[in-house]
């Protein structure tokens, strides 16, 4: 690493270089010296400086109107909905839209790129190749909303590597050795890369990250390093993403449990953890305004920064299952917790149970069927119609993670201004208005 002293030669030296340049230019150049001899042990990157120095002179003139913003993973939940904000709230924006399967444009100034398989170094550079033709070697924000997990019984970590870390490496790469010149790289992980809090403390961005445990979590944690670590000359934003909903769900986990409730399931009376415990949800207005403000803010934030994106509060499983049951009934429903032993030995049934599971009994059947067929029905009828429930979900059953959002507050003046409590409400008349396609939309059986 170059002393201060170094760093000061080596400004004086060119001094005469760049004393015919502009006074905004003069000075940005004077910064990337600065800054980049003394943090990274190099020569400060010359382009970089002269596209800060426009980039800057954009904005101080009113025109960062007309920015240009890759999203990566754009046909995701949370790139389709930056997308959509962008094209209704800021028109003017030139939107690089990039995603492995095929694209609709949502706004006339946006321009789509499909079939890029981001795993694949080839393909990646292909991919920068093309984007760059529509928008530029300048690039001021490049937003990273792509992310692999899955709810299926077979949980890999070579699988997740693959999914959420291999991509992100190949991406970086292939920016350092293309020559473009990205002012600003947004990368999306989960606040599952920390430790859950042990002692009901909310976490902050100091708190310990997992080492191992479940694959998703390790294969984001590792993602975030290697987004940090090879990042080159560009700043980096980190957003720790919860669980997201919206007004209609659009969560697996929760859909499920929304749906056992609906239901009137055995299983959904029974919760393997704490029901006291909570996490940390957020509704994607909020998570998309958290983006967006981050893509404004990007000159003002530090080179390398960490956030939470959350609600100030953690909304406990207890919670949940008294306002969906209510939202459902009227009536909030009691949650008994059961050794996590037998929530096992449960989770190992699941995929054994009987077609007629989670149907309810119809008053015909109960008029025409015996006895015995008829004890088998209802019994039948009380099983959960959705399981989707596997051993490895009971082992981290009741994780809490209360998140400290006074950074991000702080960095991108945003806070939440909904709660999954309150829109639970929202969801229910969403559901009871067409069940069935609500079942379709959350892969789930009707």
């Amino acid at each position: 690493m170059l002393s201060l002293v170094g760093s000061t030669r080596i400004s004086q030296s060119l001094t005469p270089v760049v004393r015919g340049v502009s006074s905004p230019l003069r000075t940005n150049f004077a910064v990337a010296i600065r800054s980049q001899s003394m943090t990274r042990g190099h020569l400060p990157n010359f382009k970089n400086a002269m596209f800060l120095s426009t980039h800057n002179r954009a904005q101080s003139n009113g025109l960062e109107e007309n920015r240009i913003v890759w999203v990566l993973g754009a046909r995701g939940k949370v790139g389709q909905a930056l997308r959509r904000k962008i094209a209704i709230e800021q028109p003017d924006w030139k939107v690089i839209a990039i995603n492995r399967s095929q694209l609709k444009r949502f706004s006339e100034r946006e321009v789509c790129f499909s079939g890029f398989d981001l795993s694949d170094p080839d393909k990646v550079k292909t991919m920068l190749q093309k984007a760059s033709e529509a928008s530029g070697e300048m690039v001021p924000t490049i937003v990273d909303a792509t992310g692999y997990y899955h709810l299926g019984p077979d949980q890999d970590l070579e699988d997740y590597r693959n999914n959420n870390v291999m991509p992100v490496r190949n991406l970086l790469q292939a920016i350092d050795q293309s020559g473009l010149k990205v002012a600003h790289y947004i990368h999306m992980s989960t606040i599952m890369v920390n430790q859950p809090s042990q002692n009901g403390g909310k976490l902050s961005l100091e708190s310990p990250l997992v080492q191992s445990g479940h694959p998703y979590y390790v294969s984001k944690a590792e993602g975030e390093q290697v987004a940090l670590k090879e990042r080159g000359n560009m700043k980096v934003t980190v957003l720790r993403l919860p669980g997201v909903y919206s007004d209609k769900c659009d969560h697996s986990a929760l859909a499920m449990q929304i749906d056992g409730i609906r239901r009137k399931s055995l299983t959904s009376y029974f919760y393997p953890g704490r029901v006291q415990n909570g996490f940390t949800w957020s509704h994607m207005d909020d998570v998309v305004n958290a983006v967006n403000q981050c893509v404004i803010k990007g000159e003002s934030l530090p080179e390398e920064l960490v956030l939470f994106i959350g609600e100030e509060n953690t909304t406990s499983y207890d919670e949940i299952q008294r306002a969906a049951s209510k939202a459902f009934t009227g009536s909030e429903m009691l949650t008994l917790r059961v050794p996590k032993l037998l929530a096992k030995m449960g989770a190992y049934m699941m995929p054994f149970l009987p077609k007629n599971a989670g149907i309810p009994l119809t008053r015909s059947e109960s008029e025409s069927l015996s006895s015995t067929a008829w004890f088998t029905r209802s019994a039948e009828a009380l099983l959960p119609r959705n399981p989707g429930i596997h051993p490895w979900m009971v082992d981290i059953a009741g994780a809490d993670y209360p998140l400290d959002i006074s950074k991000t507050k702080e960095f991108l003046e945003w806070s939440p201004s909904k709660t999954l409590v309150k829109t639970l409400p929202k969801m229910a008349k969403h559901i009871e208005s067409d069940p069935a396609k609500w079942c379709e939309d959350h892969g789930l059986r009707p």
